[in-house]
């Protein structure tokens, strides 16, 4: 009888653990917005240079120094990652945007945290090289059991002008879900100035991120495959405040996803 005591006491004990880990996990805060007192003493900037990648968790930590050579020769002004680490054991310990941020000279960086790895966090990152004014938080819809996601935004200070950036990674195993992040995106995100970035999960034959109503870099007339040579799914969208004059691809030294890039002229009244 006391045998029978002592499993059910250590079973009682591994469910409560188990629990309060998967509350930790799941229903950490994600929602949030930190504002920055920030200089500027720049006036005109006509255009700007902006990239999405994701960064597969630099494979553990084991590939900073190719994410970096894979970034410079470009000369970016705002880059969104996707898949990055902050101080995680299982990729090094390292805090991988400001890593990036450093290796490539930019000197304002965020990251947003979207799950947490009971030693450090995991989710995406902006870097930029003008002044970071506030950054967001938003949760996106998905069921309890799955990875959470998020809708990171950084108004970043571009000479005169600020400018909306997003980065987001949607889930891919559920499409009733992918439907609900899309809907909410569309739902949630300024209409003026913006430029939405990242890894949405979608492929040409679902184009489901059309109904976000913006302008896209990467769409069926103009496809960019970035995802193991066969899919497109990361894609750079902005508002009728810009316009692309240049589009680009880099193809990654590590990852899984290539790079996406674009030079946006910054169209004023």
């Amino acid at each position: 009888m006391k045998a029978i005591y002592k499993v059910i006491t250590v079973a009682t004990i591994i469910l409560v653990v188990a629990i309060i880990v998967f509350c930790l996990w799941r229903f950490e805060k994600r929602d949030y917005t930190k504002t920055f007192d920030v200089e500027n003493d720049i006036e005109n900037v006509e255009t700007i240079h902006v990239a999405t990648y994701n960064v597969k968790i630099l494979n553990n930590g084991n590939d900073l120094d190719k994410a970096i050579n894979d970034l410079k020769p470009l000369d970016l002004d705002i880059i969104c990652l996707q898949e990055v680490d902050k101080n995680s054991l299982r990729s090094k310990d390292i805090d991988m945007v400001k890593e990036i941020a450093d290796g490539l000279g930019m000197d304002y960086y965020y990251f947003y945290k979207s799950m947490w790895l009971l030693d450090g966090h995991y989710g995406l990152g902006i870097i930029s090289k003008y002044p970071i004014q506030e950054v967001s938080s938003q949760e996106l819809p998905t069921d309890l059991f799955s990875e959470p996601r998020v809708l990171a935004k950084a108004e970043i200070v571009v000479g005169d002008e600020i400018i909306n950036v997003y980065n987001t990674h949607l889930t891919w195993k559920s499409w009733n879900y992918h439907t609900d992040q899309i809907a909410y995106i569309k739902e949630h995100i300024e209409r003026e100035n913006t430029i939405l970035m990242g890894d949405f999960n979608a492929y040409w034959d679902e184009n489901k991120e059309t109904v976000l109503d913006l302008n896209q870099m990467n769409h069926d007339l103009n496809p960019y495959i970035t995802f193991r040579g066969v899919a497109s799914p990361d894609n750079i969208f902005y508002t009728d405040d810009f316009e692309m004059i240049e589009s680009g691809m880099v193809e990654t030294s590590f990852s899984d996803h290539n790079s996406l890039n674009c030079v946006l002229r910054i169209v004023k009244e």
